[in-house]
């Protein structure tokens, strides 16, 4: 009773904080290996449907505002179908959850495996009423081996970088604090090398390698990270963790410290397995019982200092579940009020920890760059108009346009220059040229020479088919093709550093289709240049 009592303090206290946004909130954030879901299975003891049902329950007695999963399964191999299965997690997290909080997701699944035979892959949820989802990133595997044969090795399963904010609706001139989180699934088993292979361990540093390069190059020595996955290490001895925990700079923080694997002086540090050897479940997964620690959280210096608002909260890491489980026994040993939820919904614990997230920096007595901001959007010939006006401006570098389809997850469509000063009226328009069947919302991010930002009110608008024949339309995110309507010219496609990657033509002012395949997945800037000069210049990501 006690560890039940514990639990109820701990959720009504992060809904009483979470209630107040933008005050200084205590949030919990949870990585959990979910064990090939869904799997198909229909045993009225632990099918998908069930299964579901002991995530939530998991979910919520950990009190969890960030939760990131591995082993997402894609049996068609496609992301789509990841999306979906994604969804029936996240539709009973809110459809039959009981803490108040309303869950969203990332909006793409990155699956790493053998498309023909499914795929697994990583996944985000997040409380939709603290944070604002920011950015995905399908970390490039980079990193290589050669193989005795003269082959050449990467990570087989390649990291996700996720991005949110808090607060999620800045007032009075408020800075947004981001969290960088990055979901990792490194190669299991510690076999030797082979002809065509390296070992098993070589293959994690390589994961391991490919993560700290991408922060290195791809975030500051500001930002805070944390790493969180099923990284399948042997020992705190084997080299992808010290790859992870020894850098010069930035290293990451394991809280629980060095181990040994089969040790039974470790168990409480151990997250696998949930299940012992005369355990049998239906739907997968090792047993052996509990002598493992394969999933872990790691955070770095600038969360251990909390120098950009981000704490670790010292001892609330936690191997959730793993509770007075012995060594080498199940969860249904233990003392866990779900310990038979947490043997059947997976062969991992799930792990804890809380960070606190400071109230963020405000400059309310200063003045705001803008006055008399006047926004609206429009249904025009060749896209979605976007007209706006400001009565006054002080120190105004410019609007940073965002899109969504669904009001919740935005991206950025272009930056418009400010005008920087001035009294009197100033008029803005930008239009939209690739807008989607159904809601389109938008709203402008202001932002001022010093770095202070605004945003606008919400804007929306719902097209059909009929309103949309008039424009330039390609999928986004796009797979291979991308499908250009309505366009005859000349088109090219820059690397988010500004690299020329594809160039190519237009010849059809009805249909083109580009061939886009050699293409890594990412973000890309699409310029479409007519004999009028560039027609747009469109920020998309490449599935």
């Amino acid at each position: 009773m006690k560890l039940r009592f514990l639990f109820t303090l701990s959720i009504i206290s992060t809904l009483f904080l979470g209630n107040i946004n933008c005050q200084t909130i205590d949030v919990n954030v949870l990585t959990y290996n979910v064990l090939n879901f869904p799997n198909g299975n229909t045993s009225m003891l632990d099918g998908d449907a069930a299964r579901a049902t002991y995530f939530r329950q998991i979910v919520e007695d950990a009190n969890a505002d960030i939760i990131i999963i591995q082993e997402l399964q894609s049996e068609d191999g496609t992301e789509i179908e990841g999306l979906a299965n994604a969804t029936i997690l996240l539709n009973e997290l809110n459809a039959n959850g009981i803490l108040g909080k309303t869950y969203a997701m990332a909006p793409n699944y990155y699956g790493y495996g053998n498309p023909n035979f499914g795929l697994l892959g990583n996944m985000l949820f997040y409380n939709a009423g603290l944070f604002n989802f920011e950015a995905i990133t399908d970390i490039p595997s980079t990193n290589t081996a050669i193989a005795n044969n003269g082959s050449t090795v990467r990570t087989p399963r390649p990291p996700t970088h996720y991005e949110l904010s808090y607060p999620l609706t800045p007032t009075c001139d408020e800075q947004l604090t981001s969290l960088h989180i990055i979901s990792a699934h490194l190669k299991a088993g510690f076999d030797g090398a082979s002809a065509t292979e390296i070992s098993d361990e070589a293959r994690r540093d390589l994961g391991a390698e490919d993560i700290i390069d991408f922060i290195g190059n791809s975030l500051t020595p500001a930002d805070n990270v944390i790493i969180g996955g099923d990284f399948n290490f042997q020992g705190s001895a084997e080299v992808g963790y010290t790859t992870l925990t020894n850098g010069i700079t930035n290293p990451y923080i394991d809280p629980l410290g060095p181990w040994t694997r089969e040790d039974p002086n470790f168990t409480t540090m151990y997250t696998q397995s949930t299940r012992a050897f005369n355990t049998t479940s239906n739907n997968g997964g090792v047993t052996g019982g509990l002598d493992d620690r394969f999933d872990l959280w790691f955070y770095n210096d600038v969360i251990q200092s909390g120098s950009d608002k981000i704490t670790y909260n010292s001892g609330t890491y936690q191997n959730w579940g793993n509770v007075d489980v012995p060594w080498n026994a199940s969860a249904s040993d233990g003392s866990y009020f779900y310990n038979q939820e947490i043997g059947l919904m997976s062969d991992h614990y799930p792990v804890l920890m809380q960070l606190r997230i400071d109230a963020p920096t405000t400059l309310c007595d200063d003045p705001l760059a803008i006055d008399g901001l006047n926004f609206k959007v429009k249904e025009g010939n060749n896209g979605i108009e976007l007209l706006w006006s400001t009565d006054r401006e002080t120190n105004n570098q410019g609007f940073e346009v965002q899109y969504s389809t669904d009001g919740n997850q935005w991206r950025v469509l272009d930056f418009v220059n400010g005008i920087g000063t001035a009294e009197e009226k100033t008029f803005y328009d930008y239009i939209h040229y690739i807008p989607t069947k159904g809601h389109n919302y938008y709203r402008l991010k202001q932002i001022d020479f010093d770095g202070r930002y605004n945003y606008s009110a919400i804007e929306s608008i719902e097209l059909n088919d009929s309103n949309i024949t008039n424009t330039m339309i390609y999928t986004d995110p796009v797979s291979d093709i991308l499908n250009i309507r309505n366009f005859e010219g000349t088109g090219m496609m820059y690397s988010v550093s500004g690299q020329l990657v594809l160039n190519f033509d237009c010849n059809s002012f009805d249909y083109n289709s580009i061939d886009i395949s050699r293409l890594h997945r990412g973000s890309y800037l699409l310029a479409l240049i007519d004999n009028n000069g560039v027609r747009t210049s469109q920020l998309i990501v490449k599935e």
